[in-house]
């Protein structure tokens, strides 16, 4: 009983392998890409919510700073450690 299958047959089989294999390889390196998409995403809404932050903390200041009759609002160092701030974000938004 122990027949040896015909070389059409083992040919067969290793085309459907083979194709099963590079289709598993095609698969994986797209969802790989489609990780990598979803998480450049994610990083780019966490930055966007981080410079929306930082908009208004400048704007507060700056409120802050026009209510107590201070001059020259822009040239505080805590208003150019915000844009400082608001600057790297963009920048990382922008290498994103």
């Amino acid at each position: 009983m122990n027949e040896e299958k015909p070389d059409g047959f083992r040919e067969s089989t290793e085309k459907l392998w083979h194709a099963t294999r590079k289709t598993l390889q095609s698969a994986t390196f797209r969802a790989s890409q489609y990780r990598k998409v979803v998480q450049r995403k994610i990083d780019l809404a966490s930055l966007h919510r981080k410079i929306s932050l930082a908009h208004g903390d400048i704007g507060k200041l700056v409120d802050d700073f026009r209510e107590a009759g201070t001059a020259d609002i822009l040239d505080r160092e805590e208003i150019q450690t915000l844009f400082r701030r608001l600057d790297g974000y963009k920048m990382e938004a922008a290498e994103i």
